[in-house]
């Protein structure tokens, strides 16, 4: 590795290699080293910033993958601000507001708030999120509720099809009711959440082992 990032530091233009590092960014976080992550990040970064320029989808997707090795390092100010940056970016070059990469990143950012115990922030940004779903996904994947108050409106939400995003998006908004303790809620969030994970992902995806984790620890909540 570091033979590869020497290669990086030297200027010839590669953006060819913007993408492995990022590649490698992405696994070495995942295997919590997030140090070394952040490094390939930046090196990625840097590249893509110099070849399509700051404001570019490109440069947007690596900034989320430096907020994101700042979450897991529970950084959560610096997550903060790469993530409105490269939701900034997006919004620049998007030029519109419904969009499933812009709904992305809302969902990322209310995760942070809702790490950094700023529930009605987290709330905010999740419902955002799921709006954005609501009006872009085909309907036989997306009709999420605009409201998650009421077991009517939860069931109703639950009873359509699967999407990968939604998915995603239900399981932020479990985390948002555990941290209000809400626990039966939070326990209809998770498992429709790996329910619509099992359709896309395979059994040792760590996002997976992150669901089944958390529907057992929301489960322990409610049997103590």
């Amino acid at each position: 590795m570091s033979t590869l990032l020497r290669t990086v530091s030297q200027p010839p233009g590669i953006k060819d290699l913007a993408s492995p590092l990022g590649h490698m960014g992405i696994i070495l976080r995942e295997k919590g080293e997030f140090e070394k992550a952040r490094e390939l990040h930046f090196q990625s970064l840097k590249i893509k910033q110099n070849y399509y320029g700051e404001q570019h989808l490109e440069t947007s997707a690596t900034l989320n993958n430096i907020a994101l090795v700042y979450k897991d390092k529970q950084d959560y100010q610096r997550a903060l601000q790469y993530h409105k940056e490269s939701l900034r970016i997006k919004h620049k070059i998007l030029q519109v507001e419904d969009h499933l990469d812009i709904a992305n990143s809302l969902n990322n950012l209310g995760f942070v708030y809702r790490q950094s115990n700023q529930l009605d922030r987290a709330f905010e940004y999740c419902q955002k999120s799921l709006r954005i779903q609501q009006k872009l996904l085909p309907p036989e994947h997306s009709a999420i509720a605009m409201s998650y108050h009421t077991p009517q409106i939860r069931n109703k939400t639950f009873a359509f099809n699967n999407h990968p995003e939604v998915a995603r998006n239900l399981f932020s908004m479990g985390f948002t009711y555990e941290s209000l303790a809400e626990f039966s809620v939070v326990l209809e969030y998770f498992q429709k959440a790996l329910d619509m994970n099992q359709k896309f992902l395979p059994v040792d995806h760590p996002d997976m082992t992150k669901l089944n984790d958390a529907i057992a620890r929301v489960q322990q909540e409610i049997n103590n």
